[in-house]
């Protein structure tokens, strides 16, 4: 009989202890997935029941992931919309959305320098493929070109990997 308490004891606090060591750890980094396909809708809800809040037509806009309930991810645009879309409709792939600061561009440049040779200018509204990371820049490349650009001038950017 004592032994059967301890041991209950023993897993009672096993289970507790890793309740508070799982709860102690930092928050995960943002996680981005990228629209999957030419038209994905999205939700006002976790089910094909809930409203078509809006439809994405931008193959490869990138979607910050807020929440999972089974199959349907919580997920937050480049504007601050969030809706619910199902993870057939997502996929594993980063990008970023161009916001450009204060001017609505950005130059992508050949090295991660403020004065590296400007490769190409990018719009506000561009969507590209993160593809490394150095410090505070961001190597991204869209229609043929790649270059460095300062994370701030991207939506989808603050985390890398």
């Amino acid at each position: 009989m004592k032994r059967r308490a301890k041991g209950a004891a023993l897993i009672f606090a096993s289970i507790a202890g890793l309740t508070l060591s799982a709860a102690a750890q930092p928050a995960p980094a943002p996680h981005y997935m990228a629209i999957r396909a030419e038209r994905v809708e999205a939700r006002s809800g976790p089910d094909q029941a809930h409203a078509v809040e809006w439809i994405y037509r931008r193959q490869g806009l990138p979607m910050r992931v807020l929440g999972r309930d089974g199959a349907w991810l919580r997920v937050e645009d480049p504007g601050g919309a969030q809706s619910w879309i199902h993870q057939t409709g997502l996929e594993e792939r980063r990008t970023v959305f161009v916001t450009g600061g204060r001017l609505g561009s950005v130059t992508l440049r050949r090295t991660a320098q403020a004065d590296g040779r400007a490769v190409v200018h990018l719009e506000r509204g561009v969507v590209a493929a993160l593809e490394a990371c150095r410090g505070g820049w961001r190597r991204v490349a869209t229609a043929g070109y790649s270059g460095w650009a300062p994370a701030e001038a991207f939506w989808g950017a603050e985390a890398c990997g």
